[in-house]
């Protein structure tokens, strides 16, 4: 009985880090002005970096599947396929009583996060003292939601050197789509996109 107890207790916690929430994914290849902007993000204590590709996760300390990614991340940068100098990378956590706080996050960038590859002095790390049912109200200055496919983590937001957002959704779903990603923000290092829409 205490078996089954203690793995209840584990699939609770595990609510919300998934690797399988409905793929909905919007890419936006174009140079433009999209309804949310990189500088939307200043409402979660995000500086963007003028000329970089902003990649956005919103990850769990205890989230399989985001410590993979981030692995991966670690995996770009360490290889050059994506470069500090390009590539701003945030790394965005949230409240969730019983799973996740300030405490619990702080130790898991003391304890791991400084080991997964990527130059985390250059990422920007942030907890949100917000909850999920809170930030799926957060809107851009356009009145957008700002992630209105997230369902789990991790969820990803990127934004282009315009400013623009050029995507956003589940990432991790299917392995094809998930270096589909990884490459596609490859590509966004090279593009020419800097019309000062930031």
């Amino acid at each position: 009985m205490r078996g089954i107890f203690v793995i209840g207790l584990f699939a609770a916690a595990l609510m919300g880090c998934s690797s399988a929430p409905k793929a909905v994914q919007v890419y936006n290849r174009a140079c433009s002005t999209t309804p949310v902007q990189v500088s939307d993000m200043a409402q979660f204590n995000v500086t963007p970096v003028p000329g970089k590709v902003m990649v956005v996760r919103i990850v769990r300390s205890i989230c399989p599947t985001c410590k993979e990614d981030l692995q991966q991340v670690g995996l770009m940068f360490s290889t050059g396929k994506w470069t500090a100098e390009k590539i701003q990378l945030v790394l965005v956590a949230y409240k969730k009583d019983g799973v996740e706080s300030k405490q619990t996050f702080d130790t898991y960038v003391r304890s791991e996060l400084a080991h997964v590859g990527f130059p985390i002095e250059a990422a920007q790390i942030i907890f949100l003292d917000k909850t999920y049912q809170q930030l799926l109200q957060a809107k851009a200055k356009s009145g957008d939601l700002m992630f209105p496919e997230w369902k789990a983590v991790p969820f990803s937001l990127v934004f282009g050197k315009d400013g623009r957002l050029a995507y956003r959704g589940h990432f991790t779903v299917v392995p094809s789509q998930q270096y589909r990603h990884y490459d596609f923000i490859t590509e966004l290092q090279s593009e020419t996109c800097t019309a000062g829409l930031r």
